[in-house]
């Protein structure tokens, strides 16, 4: 279940929170956002700081048509594995950062899997048989538990002294909650987080970012445009493939990986789902800065062929000034949807005599709400044997998925990574075949 969904019971007229009630509830599952199910009265409610089977106190901080939103203010039934956080911050009411810091990471990475189980069955609607043995080993671990986060984005609060140190907002909230002890955030980041909040003022924030040579970081009012010229600051990212070494320098507030371990996972399952080989060609669609588009432009080599493309221009010219060695991958700054669209009206026909019909696969890693039925149909058009698709949201996923399934595509291997352990967040690759491709 998602708190975006429009659960609701027959019972919902006769019983309805107001905001600041506290309510005893029984939780009965872990729900998509880092919330937990519970129905006081019949009544739909999205719990944080609580955990599956507790009974808790839960103050309700908002109330919609058909479901509320609280959070665990006392716990009068704990789970087992319920543990004490690490970071001070996180307490009911308090900082949005993280989900899940009371939970051991072991139930962690149970409940992880339970959402991506049921996004795919209920909103993918794949059979439970199917997506069981899918799923096989569930979500992985990916690293520590702690310390993992490179890049972040702090405001400013002054503390009761009048310091200034680096916050976060809580929960859904303006409110900015004390952050210099965050336990997510890589220590050399924090440490400069807190370097730079010394003479910051609450109407700034910090951008901090730790890449292979160094820690950038940057104070700038709120609001204000992050740069990107040929002057702003960057990071450096190494990426070594079989064939080339390629480096990429990321703008301060431009997208890369948060946990710098997870992109040789997604490389490798990309790479292997897909089975590249040299000379094939294949679409690489969302490709923000190109570190995918450079995997497959290193195994297909000059004989083969990569198109990646992606609306930032910001992340183009990143991927331009990465990939310059590599001249079969060839960059598009376009909307995917316009550019497939474009693509079947340049040709008449997207499956037709030119390199579509040699297209050997598409790698897919839409943002967080996924491709949609309008890119999907796109896909489908082409006739493509083989799609791999890259998912930080799962409940996108299962919609997507759902579509692919409908034009012709078949979900046949998932691997699913932690990649963001204490958030509620965690990372998906699956593999679609053409269903006239599957013996």
């Amino acid at each position: 279940m998602s708190p975006s969904g429009n659960e609701s019971s027959g019972s919902t007229e006769q019983f309805r929170p107001a905001v600041g009630d506290r309510l005893e509830v029984e939780i009965e599952a872990v729900a998509h956002g880092g919330h937990m199910v519970a129905r006081p009265s019949g009544f739909v409610t999205f719990v944080r700081y609580a955990l599956p089977g507790e009974r808790v106190i839960a103050q309700v901080t908002e109330v919609r048509k058909a479901h509320a939103f609280a959070e665990a203010v006392e716990v009068l039934r704990a789970h087992a594995d319920r543990r004490p956080a690490t970071c001070p911050a996180f307490h009911p009411l308090g900082c949005g950062g993280c989900d899940f810091q009371h939970a051991e990471r072991a139930l962690q990475l149970e409940m992880k899997s339970q959402v991506l189980h049921e996004a795919l069955i209920r909103h993918g609607r794949l059979q439970k048989a199917q997506v069981d043995s899918l799923m096989g080993q569930g979500v992985r671990p990916l690293g520590p538990e702690y310390g993992w986060r490179s890049r972040m984005r702090f405001g400013v609060l002054r503390d009761g002294d009048g310091r200034s140190q680096p916050a976060l907002h809580a929960h859904h909230s303006a409110d900015r909650i004390a952050a210099h002890q965050c336990t997510i955030a890589a220590p050399e980041v924090l440490r400069k987080a807190i370097e730079c909040a010394e003479s910051a003022t609450e109407q700034d924030v910090i951008v901090v970012a730790e890449g292979d040579d160094a820690v950038q970081a940057r104070v700038r009012a709120d609001g204000e445009d992050p740069l990107d010229g040929p002057d702003a600051p960057r990071v450096r990212h190494r990426l070594v493939l079989d064939d080339h070494i390629v480096d990429f320098r990321i703008p301060l507030e431009g997208f890369w990986q948060a946990d710098p371990r997870l992109l040789p996972e997604l490389i490798d399952a990309v790479l292997a789902f897909g089975e590249v080989k040299p000379g094939q060609h294949w679409w690489d669609l969302y490709a923000g800065a190109g570190p995918l588009a450079a995997a497959l432009g290193d195994r297909t080599g000059a004989s083969g062929g990569v198109q990646a493309v992606e609306g930032s221009a910001s992340a183009v010219r990143s991927a331009r000034r990465a990939l310059h060695g590599m001249p079969w991958v060839r960059l598009h700054q376009a909307d995917v949807r316009d550019w497939l669209t474009e693509r079947a009206r340049s040709t008449g026909d997207v499956r037709g005599k030119s390199v579509e019909s040699q297209l050997a696969g598409i790698v897919l890693d839409p943002p967080r709400n996924g491709a949609g039925v309008a890119v999907i149909d796109a896909i489908a058009e082409t006739a493509v044997p083989l799609l791999v698709y890259v998912a930080c949201d799962p409940v996108a996923l299962g919609r997507d998925t759902a579509y692919l399934e409908q034009r012709g595509y078949r979900l046949t291997r998932l691997r699913a990574w932690d990649a963001f352990p204490q958030s509620h967040h965690f990372e998906t690759v699956a593999a679609f075949e053409a269903v006239d491709q599957i013996s």
